[in-house]
């Protein structure tokens, strides 16, 4: 293992960089989802309001014209978010939010309590920690390449530190 505090860091900024992204996409699939749903429902309310005939009567005439539109919007914007799988999404980015959440955790733990510990303890640690990186990296679907720079960008904010070589957004 390189040097040990080098590698402390670098697994840190990686938790770090991974908990921005997978919070961000999170949040913009989850947000996608409850604006589709809500657009969804209000518009399926109008059209059912519609056809029971709280339409005035000067608007008769179109009252079929109208309910065909609510209705088209209603199949266009639930077919998006099926084929688009939004809420897949969402759910799969808050697993892996979860993931990164619980491997930041265990990176605080140990660097709480590294003092009181023997370095090869430390080692067996980091390694574990890092065969669980590994395994969530194997699990994490191809990312956004964008959101990603961003996120790294962030994290180096976040850090205190100047990225290695700038990251265009």
């Amino acid at each position: 293992m390189k040097n040990l505090e080098k590698e402390k860091h670098e697994m840190i900024f990686t938790s770090n960089m991974n908990l921005n992204y997978h919070t961000y996409m999170e949040n913009k699939y989850s947000s996608t989802s409850k604006y589709s749903n809500s657009i969804s429902i209000l518009l399926s309310s109008t059209a059912t309001l519609s056809m029971i005939e709280y339409i005035p009567n000067s608007l008769v005439p179109y009252k079929t014209f109208f309910t065909a539109i609510c209705a088209f919007f209603i199949a266009v914007t639930n077919t998006i978010v099926m084929a688009f799988k939004i809420n897949e999404k969402a759910s799969d980015h808050s697993f892996f939010r979860r993931g990164w959440t619980e491997i930041a955790s265990s990176l605080s733990e140990l660097e709480l309590k590294s003092n009181s510990m023997k370095k090869s303890d430390i080692i067996d640690e980091l390694l574990e920690i890092k065969k669980k990186m590994s395994r969530l990296h194997k699990e994490e679907p191809s990312p956004n390449k964008k959101r990603l720079d961003i996120s790294f960008n962030e994290t180096c904010k976040q850090m205190g530190l100047q990225p290695p070589h700038k990251k265009s957004v």
